[in-house]
């Protein structure tokens, strides 16, 4: 009962559908299509040396692919993470500089900026998606991601492995709501993640007994992303 309730209101919190690139901005999409059994790993806040190889070995020991979503000053500390991300077969993409709340249209450009030249003097290039910190979709930050060609890519699940919910818990909770086009939030950074190390084999292979493969964001999303109607996850009765 308590984790239903957990999940409903994690949900319920998942940023809304926005409108299509436009006049406002940029394209904003929480999904893939529903109708392919793909979903999409995706981890915030890295790379660190700490946590992101852990996470690597465990894809490549499972075949699994996945989305970084990348600091920019984390970046320029880690090249040869961003590197190992990119020869494993996985996916560069930017969550900000220096994670900011808040921002200015000029402040914005900065941050999408400067994270793209890390990543390039890495030797790495970046794919054209942005996941702005905290989830939080400006106008600013749409003006920004339409100029330079990034699509805003959010979530169809936030996990709360930043809460250290424990092991068993965070499996249950990315398995149990995960459905066809699925996005999920976890993290290799902004703090200790050994409980989302420690989740994400069985994460893995729990979705894989449902039927959904994990694969990068280019795959899900297709050569041409559109809005989605985001799939919920089948419940027993």
């Amino acid at each position: 009962m308590i984790h239903t309730v957990l999940v409903l209101l994690l949900l319920a919190a998942a940023p809304a559908l926005a409108a299509p690139a436009s006049d406002e901005g940029a394209l904003v999409l929480r999904c893939g299509a529903p109708d392919r059994q793909q979903v999409a790993l995706t981890f915030d806040d890295g790379p660190t040396v700490k946590h992101t190889p852990q996470v690597l070995a465990l894809l490549k020991t499972h075949n699994a692919k996945a989305t970084f979503f990348v600091l920019g000053e984390m970046a320029k500390r880690n090249p040869a993470l961003l590197r190992q991300i990119r020869d494993e077969g996985h996916l560069v993409a930017s969550h900000s500089f220096s994670h900011p709340k808040r921002g200015s249209v000029e402040s914005w450009r900065d941050e999408l900026k400067r994270t793209d030249a890390a990543v390039r003097a890495a030797g790495v290039v970046p794919s054209p998606y942005f996941r702005p910190p905290h989830g939080t979709v400006t106008r600013a930050v749409r003006q920004v991601c339409a100029e330079l060609g990034q699509t805003i890519v959010l979530y169809t699940l936030l996990s709360s492995d930043w809460t250290r919910p424990g092991k068993e818990a965070l499996v249950r909770q990315v398995v149990g709501t995960l459905a066809p086009g699925g996005i999920v939030v976890l993290h290799d950074g902004g703090g200790e993640r050994s409980q989302t190390v420690a989740a994400l084999a069985e994460i893995i292979t729990g979705l894989r007994a449902k039927g959904l493969e994990p694969v990068r964001l280019d795959e899900l999303l297709g050569k041409t992303p559109r809005l989605e109607a985001c799939a919920r996850a089948k419940r027993g009765r």
